[in-house]
């Protein structure tokens, strides 16, 4: 099991690669990664939702009104 710190490390990490305007990266990428963003999003520290929501927004920038469209799985609370 990894500690909230890795968990942490790894949306960060993320988040940077999918902000990185220079990488091509591919459709299968971008699926992956907004299901791994959606479940941080719903991780119960606080830092580790901040971390996925900037993967979110890294995500949203790239694919879209997709990633909205993926937001059915959380709760009205999340979402805002």
């Amino acid at each position: 099991m990894n500690s909230n710190k890795q968990i942490i490390g790894k949306y960060q990490t993320l988040a940077r690669i999918l902000g990185d305007q220079d990488l091509l990266i591919e459709p299968p990428m971008y699926d992956s990664s907004l299901k791994f963003s959606l479940q941080g999003v719903q991780h119960q520290l606080q830092d580790v939702r901040l971390s996925a929501i900037k993967c979110l927004v890294e995500l949203y920038r790239a694919m879209g009104e997709k990633v909205r469209n993926s937001f059915g799985e959380l709760r009205p609370a999340q979402i805002e």
